[in-house]
């Protein structure tokens, strides 16, 4: 799988590959909008999702 790529699991989550770390591990992160806000606004709506 190429960095960047975008995958979709069976409950509907997109996610994005990163990178290959190594003895089968990957990096991978979950691929939601970030808005245009300042990092503490950011910080807290992203303790929402939690």
């Amino acid at each position: 799988m190429n960095p960047g790529r975008l995958f979709t699991i069976s409950d509907g989550q997109q996610f994005r590959y990163l990178e290959n770390m190594g003895e089968e591990d990957h990096l991978i992160i979950l691929n939601i909008p970030t808005p245009n806000v300042s990092y503490k606004a950011l910080n807290n709506r992203l303790n929402k999702l939690v």
